[in-house]
């Protein structure tokens, strides 16, 4: 089992100062594949069919042993995750109508079995753009 105290965080940021502008899926994306690179073999990744708007694709195309992509299957998903996260420190990240509405009662149980997934989600809001009202929160 690979615990958060157990992983390296790199810590130099250089990309990222003060008063520049990054879109944050984009941040996640660039270090997730950093903390990959430092933890080869610690981390997983669960997607949801959706590894480029999310940005995990790259983490997926150099650990590919460690990205499962699950598809529109996000009640799936978030319970693979939950026991993923008992063996390695686990991302699972999607949009977030999907993550917070579809699957609230898999979340219940992954808290109830303590498990200590990380949980990305992106498009939060009211207006995601050309994806319309099925990808609104």
């Amino acid at each position: 089992m690979y615990l958060e105290n157990e992983i390296i965080i790199p810590t130099d940021h250089e990309k990222y100062i003060k008063g520049s502008k990054v879109a944050c899926r984009s941040a996640y994306g660039e270090e997730l594949l950093r903390i990959g690179e430092e933890n080869k073999g610690k981390i997983a990744v669960v997607s949801c069919d959706l590894a480029p708007s999310v940005n995990t694709a790259k983490f997926g195309e150099n650990f590919s042993e460690y990205f499962f992509e699950l598809g529109l299957q996000e009640h799936n998903a978030t319970s693979l995750a939950g026991q993923l996260s008992h063996s390695f420190v686990t991302f699972l990240s999607s949009f977030g109508v999907f993550i917070l509405d579809e699957s609230s009662y898999q979340h219940k149980i992954n808290n109830m079995n303590k498990d200590p997934l990380k949980v990305v989600i992106t498009y939060v809001g009211a207006d995601v753009g050309e994806d319309g009202e099925s990808h609104q929160c």
